[in-house]
């Protein structure tokens, strides 16, 4: 069974959108771990809003983003809104990061 996971709740982005700011190293990096994790091809930017992840790949990503960024995500941290959006995990990642 797999999870497809949502855009944030009341999303009114045209279908095929794709929300990836190319600028973040961290936003670029996730995007290679979700390529890595998944091993199969995924068109467009953003592979989050594009893959359906299952629970192994849900808790692989969070353990590659831990150990890489040095960051400790929380459950509540792991929202639909930040899980289905390349860019909304890396700002994540990059605020826990700083902290």
């Amino acid at each position: 069974m797999s999870w497809r996971i949502p855009g944030p709740a009341g999303d009114v982005r045209p279908p095929g959108h794709i929300s990836f700011d190319p600028v973040s190293p961290t936003a670029i990096r996730i995007r290679e771990i979700l390529l890595e994790i998944l091993q199969d091809p995924i068109e467009g930017e953003d592979p989050l809003a594009e893959a359906e992840l299952d629970s192994l790949a849900l808790e692989q990503l969070v353990d590659h983003l831990e150990t890489e960024f040095g960051v400790e995500l929380e459950n509540e941290d792991l929202t639909p809104e930040r899980l289905g959006d390349l860019t909304a995990l890396a700002a994540l990642v990059d605020d826990r990061a700083a902290a």
